[in-house]
């Protein structure tokens, strides 16, 4: 929240100033002050390694300067341990601890480069400039420095570009600040590419308007990586705004010394046509009485009259990069009310000298830091508004500010709309607070400004809230919805309906917590018995006749290989595979606007987190097992009382039937165990499934051309071999239709090399669902001795020698595979194989 209080300013005799007025360093990361002649440690030095010290260290360094460190005894010291921090050492109860000799040197040493690139780091970003330095700036840089909270959340956003990914319903862009490669991709957000180009545009549109004037209300069901979404953003502005293009900059009200003061500047008769320095920014620690912060961080220009700044910026909006869009903010909007009482008070006392008033800004620059609560807040469900104003002139000394303003009544804003200012206010579960709690938003958005007793707050900032899709139903059916309406931009947050970005989710947040062994599909399993209860069964009358049939007869797993870029069942023709996924567009986007849209009601990543969980410390397994999460699921589907997703309608092709998608997945689990013993079991190459595939485009090559060519066994000449490519296309389901298969073939590879002219073609990566099939197709033929080592290899693992001599060697070879190929360990091998052999082959033994 923010409210307001009297300020006084940070006041103090000395260096108190100085210290205190670097706490943008704290957190930013910069150093907070190394000043010509002074001493003054104002907060963490990021320039150590390059900008990478985490945290903050506001030390004082006034009580060292005046001596030694002493308790009410008289005889304590310092005493630094390593390892253990610092303790008080009392003489004459205990032995001070002290470095080898030798390690003083190096020590101060280290030291002293820390200190040579902490003060360069300092210099060279700019930290503490006068107002006329922080001008300079502006006019070599308007694009950097006239911006306000959208324009800057949208350069950011510029600022780590875009990629395209590619999806089976189109292309689509993905902009890498949610990548966080800044950050090592930690927390980084899978998918959702759809909401953040909606994100962007909304940006966009603030900062063609000139303000932000509505709230971005994401909205979505339970897990759905709304705040992962929102904390993608607010992490990168941290690292944005430690950029060059990111720089930032505040400014704060600097009055000196009595001794500064009697040289001929600042507040009082003595201030009137003397001479001091031309600014105050730079003084000393000890030079200065006062420092008054703006608590709003409001833009430095704003310091400037209207009229001129409006003329200033005008000019500099048409300079030679072109023009140059002014957000309405700079132009329209002026100080904060503390700072305009504190602006008012030196033009009188100054006669209206605009550059004696400047004289006492100091501008700084920092960053943004949600842990510092600086220009990136979030606000959780609370029953208050979140601003206000505090009185602070009667909470500090009156000495110590000048006398122009001991008889102000001086307010500051605080709360957390005050912290967000200049960047992003993030409402959290906004919806589940009462409305009358939220009310004062809707003039908040309209016109950016928050009512306050003794003043009215303008507020600089992208507001974002988050919101549960069940409150966000209610909050439709409120009378007082209308009047929101058209202030809000609303974003639906899905959850995921690709298998493969669900899996990446808990293999990037779950199976590290897990310290057993991860056995394969166990994560996999999860991932798709999340999607299958997310998905609906679709409308088949948008589409042709010849497309309905095979709408219709999708399945729930099919419909979620479709999604995922695979066919959904073996024995389609090319043609019909062709159909499905050119229709896979519009399930889509026919899916997305029914009223029960995909993806906003089913399981959770967090319920799924919490099977993977309970899966990963069952007794019957020494591993993460899937069927250990099988079990787990078959559980939490008992209790459909507790979970709305389990209480739909079973329909047609296993959507919404738990019972039916668990049979599903159990049968596809048993189909990959079957395919990691075919790959495993060294009955073919590996490599020769591609060599077939390669010499088939070759035949069809000669095939399509008339060709002849020399045939290196006999040596005369032959045209195409056909019946190498008929058995070939039966391993591929080719269809009835050889010729079209053939030209579809060929009409591929022509359009890769026009589209990669000069490359190498790679056939097997151009055609893998061919080859998969391929393969599949050339092991089932030989399906019996792969069932033969499967049992042998039961045998194998209770005593190897009790395998038949002929086989020992080839069951010892498809155990090693297994382990080294396919990511088993010897129990979770023992179990796949033995449900294997139990459910599928005792019944094809010959």
């Amino acid at each position: 929240m923010a409210r307001e209080r009297r300020v006084s300013g940070e006041a103090g005799g000395g260096g108190g100033g100085g210290v205190r007025g670097g706490e943008a360093g704290v957190a930013q990361g910069g150093c907070g002050a190394i000043r010509r002649g002074g001493v003054a440690v104002r907060g963490a030095v990021d320039a150590v390694a390059g900008g990478g010290v985490a945290g903050a260290v506001q030390v004082e360094v006034r009580a060292v300067q005046r001596g030694p460190v002493r308790d009410a005894g008289g005889g304590a010291g310092l005493d630094v341990r390593g390892g253990r921090g610092l303790s008080v050492a009392r003489e004459g109860k205990s032995r001070a601890s002290h470095p080898p000799a030798a390690a003083k040197p190096a020590a101060g040493a280290l030291l002293g480069e820390l200190a040579e690139r902490a003060a360069r780091s300092f210099a060279e970003r700019r930290q503490i400039l006068s107002f006329e330095e922080y001008l300079g700036l502006v006019l070599a840089e308007p694009r950097v420095h006239l911006r306000d909270a959208a324009t800057y959340l949208r350069d950011a956003f510029d600022h780590y570009g875009r990629t395209t990914v590619q999806r089976p319903w189109g292309n689509l862009e993905r902009w890498r600040l949610f990548d966080a490669e800044f950050d090592d991709g930690r927390d980084r957000l899978v998918g959702h590419e759809a909401v953040q180009g909606t994100f962007y545009r909304i940006l966009s549109g603030f900062v063609r308007d000139g303000r932000s004037n509505r709230l971005i209300l994401l909205h979505g069901p339970n897990g759905s990586a709304k705040t992962t979404f929102v904390q993608c953003i607010i992490r990168a502005l941290e690292h944005y705004s430690g950029t060059p293009s990111g720089a930032l900059y505040r400014f704060h009200w600097i009055f000196p010394t009595d001794r500064v003061e009697r040289g001929g500047l600042g507040f009082g008769a003595g201030g009137r046509g003397g001479k001091g320095p031309a600014t105050f920014a730079h003084l000393e620690d000890a030079d200065i009485d006062a420092r008054l912060a703006c608590e709003v961080r409001d833009h430095p220009l704003l310091l400037l009259p209207d009229a001129y700044r409006r003329e200033v910026l005008r000019a500099v909006a048409a300079g030679p990069d072109g023009e140059l869009r002014v957000p309405e903010r700079l132009l329209r909007t002026g100080l904060c009310h503390k700072c305009r009482q504190i602006f008012d008070a030196l033009s009188v006392s100054y006669e209206g000298d605009l550059r004696k008033v400047l004289a006492h800004v100091q501008v700084e620059r920092f960053t943004v830091s949600r842990g510092y609560r600086r220009g990136a807040i979030v606000i959780g469900p609370q029953l208050s508004v979140d601003a206000a104003e505090r009185q602070v002139t009667a909470d500090r000394s009156l000495a110590a500010l000048p006398a122009a303003l001991q008889n102000m009544a001086l307010y500051e804003p605080h709360g957390e709309l005050v912290d967000g200012a200049g960047g992003i206010v993030v409402f959290d579960d906004l919806l589940k607070r009462p409305l009358d709690a939220f009310k004062y938003l809707l003039t908040t958005i309209e016109n950016g400004e928050v009512t306050l007793s003794h003043s009215i707050l303008r507020l600089d900032a992208v507001l974002v809230a988050t919101g549960n899709e069940v409150h966000m139903e209610a909050f439709r059916r409120h009378p007082e919805y209308a009047s929101f309406r058209g202030r809000l931009a609303t974003i639906r947050v899905p959850y995921l309906l690709e298998h493969p970005l669900e899996r990446e989710i808990y293999e990037l947040h779950i199976v590290p917590q897990v310290e057993r062994h991860v056995a394969p599909h166990a994560v996999d399993l999860a991932a798709r018995w999340a999607v299958m209860t997310r998905l609906g069964r679709p409308d088949t009358a948008p589409f042709e006749p010849e497309v309905r049939r095979l709408v219709e007869e999708l399945s729930v797993d099919g419909k979620a290989a479709l999604y995922a870029g695979e066919l959904p069942r073996e024995g389609l023709d090319p043609d019909e595979a062709k159909a499905l996924v050119g229709a896979v567009p519009r399930l889509r986007a026919e899916a997305a606007a029914a009223a029960d849209a995909e993806g906003m009601v089913g399981a959770s990543p967090r319920e799924v987190r919490a099977v993977l969980l309970l899966a990963a410390q069952r007794d019957d397994s020494t591993c993460l097992s899937p069927f250990g999460v099988l079990a787990e699921l078959g559980e939490l589907t008992s209790h459909a009382a507790d979970y709305a997703f389990l209480q739909q309608p079973a329909e047609k092709g296993g959507f919404h039937d738990q019972a039916e998608i668990l049979r599903r997945l159990r049968d596809w689990l048993l189909d990959r165990i079957e395919d990691d013993v075919r790959e495993s079991s060294g009955l073919i190459e590996a490599g020769r499934f591609s060599e077939m595939l390669d010499r088939y485009v070759r035949e069809v090559r000669y095939w399509v051309k008339q060709e002849k060519v020399t045939d290196k066994a006999t040596g005369q000449e032959r045209g195409a071999d056909e019946a190498y490519m008929a058995q070939f296309e039966r391993y591929a389901g080719a269809g009835r239709d050889v010729t079209a298969f053939r030209n579809e073939v060929m009409t591929r590879i022509g359009a890769h090399r026009a589209a990669h002219p000069g490359q190498p073609l790679d056939v097997p990566a151009l055609f893998p669902e061919m080859l998969r099939r391929v393969r599949r197709a050339v092991l089932e033929e030989r399906r019996p001795q792969i069932h033969r080592l499967a049992e042998r290899l039961l045998v194998h693992f209770d005593d190897p020698a009790a395998v038949p001599a002929d086989d020992r060697a080839r069951v010892a070879a498809l155990f090693e595979a297994l382990l080294a190929e396919r990511g088993y360990c010897r129990g979770c091998a023992r179990e796949a194989v033995a449900a294997l052999v139990r459910t599928r082959l005792r019944d094809d033994r010959p």
